[in-house]
């Protein structure tokens, strides 16, 4: 393990030190400028009542008990550690506990690039622009269990790939934890589970010499998945039932998505109601502008989660919605004609699969929020960066040649761009708070 942790430069390892020490002080910056406690936050109270249960009644909360007690305790256990609940001490201790795990996820995005040899600076680049957005702020900073489950996920995924490129039994030893840590904090992370199994698939199709090292790792994926098997026969079964309850039916119906694949089209991209999310609305009594866009959803919540720019959007959130998606194109087109990037190219498409598989059963908007599948934002990082980082030292002629100078360096520009723009956002948001 010690040779393992001296992988890398001293150089590289300061930089990543600096990368998360700037996470943690502008999120908990964004964190003290809150004048309400429950600003920014997805679901605030049910998880707080969850925790709340725990704390002063000793004990593990029926699913029936609230509307977010249905969840497994692994999240809620960690946040009655900290005293106080629900006082206002204890919910900005939970939220900064939210900007630890955001750090673990940050690190294990700049760490996942480094391993893939890609260079300091575009590695920094890359993580720079994916920490500072809105959605990552808003995920990491909340009293919701999708901030573990993630961080979770992206360890999961970093020490799979770490055995996979060298086997060693102890990374195979933490896989299997932060497994079975996943999966008590959040059903969310069979979802990931999935894509995993997928992938492996796909990996003994493409890569057989490794198919060992890959039928191990989904072996250790499976059976730390099974280590949910009591909580859900033990618990969730005599109390309710069912060995996976939830709440979504006492959600109002103008939450509903229609169960037809028009839900999953972006009917009006120029329209603003298509971009702002439903919790706004709700809120405001608007039931007739309720979106039913797949789309417009899982992208709106991809850029700015839960925050709430409403009906005002202006020129920056414009400027950033097509920009970013302008950079998704380019990193598609470019990593599926190149080669390089095409496994990275299936994650992040197999993730969007089983986010729709997910809706399609449960067809309520809630259920098409990105942060049910922000561990994609690993895939994304890994496509941009083989794009910056794009050798032309393979090209056989000087066209390719040419155009493999502009492609990055046009993503550069874009990546630039929304990392000013991600900032100036941050700062804007930070004003209206102060000022409410």
């Amino acid at each position: 393990m010690r040779n393992w942790l001296r992988t890398y430069s001293t150089g590289k390892v300061w930089v990543g030190i600096l990368l998360v020490v700037t996470w943690c002080i502008m999120a908990r910056f964004f964190l003290v400028a809150q004048p309400k406690i429950d600003n920014y936050n997805q679901d605030f109270y049910g998880h707080l009542q969850y925790t709340t249960i725990i704390q002063t009644e000793h004990r593990l909360p029926s699913p029936n008990d609230g509307f977010e007690t249905y969840h497994p305790p692994l999240y809620y256990l960690i946040a009655s550690w900290l005293p106080d609940a629900p006082s206002d001490s204890h919910i900005i201790a939970v939220k900064t506990l939210s900007v630890v795990y955001g750090a673990i996820f940050l690190i294990c995005i700049y760490w996942f690039l480094l391993k893939l040899k890609v260079r300091t600076v575009i590695a920094v680049l890359v993580s720079a622009v994916i920490s500072t957005t809105p959605s990552f702020v808003f995920l990491f900073t909340t009293y919701n269990n999708d901030a573990l489950v993630t961080a979770l996920m992206g360890i999961a995924a970093c020490f799979a790939f770490a055995y996979w490129v060298r086997p060693r039994y102890w990374l195979l030893i933490v896989l299997f934890f932060a497994t079975m840590l996943g999966v008590y904090t959040k059903y969310s992370f069979l979802l990931f589970g999935g894509v995993f199994l997928a992938t492996v698939i796909v990996g003994m199709i493409v890569a057989p010499a490794t198919r060992k090292q890959l039928l191990t790792l989904a072996i250790t994926l499976i059976i730390g998945s099974t280590t949910l098997t009591p909580w859900l026969f033990f618990h969730n079964k005599p109390e309710t039932g069912k060995l996976f309850p939830n709440n979504f039916a006492s959600l109002t119906t103008q939450l509903v998505l229609p169960t037809t694949w028009s839900a999953f089209v972006l009917h009006d991209p120029f329209e603003a109601n298509q971009f702002a999310t439903p919790y706004i609305y709700r809120a405001q009594g608007l039931f007739n502008l309720q979106k039913t866009s797949y789309s417009a959803y899982v992208y709106s919540t991809a850029l700015y989660g839960e925050y709430s720019y409403g009906l005002d959007i202006t020129w920056l959130v414009w400027a950033m919605v097509w920009l970013s998606l302008l950079a998704f194109v380019i990193g598609v087109i470019a990593n599926l004609w190149t080669g390089k990037g095409r496994m990275a190219l299936f994650v992040f498409f197999a993730g969007i699969s089983s986010s729709i598989a997910y809706v399609w059963f449960s067809p309520f908007s809630p259920s098409s929020n990105f942060r049910y599948i922000a561990w994609l934002f690993l895939p994304l990082a890994v496509m941009a960066a083989f794009i910056l980082d794009y050798s032309t030292e393979s090209l056989e002629n000087r066209a390719n040649w040419l155009s493999w100078k502009i492609i990055p360096a046009g993503l550069t520009l874009i990546l630039a761009f929304l990392l000013l723009a991600n900032h100036l956002y941050f700062l804007d948001q930070i004003s209206l708070l102060l000022k409410s």
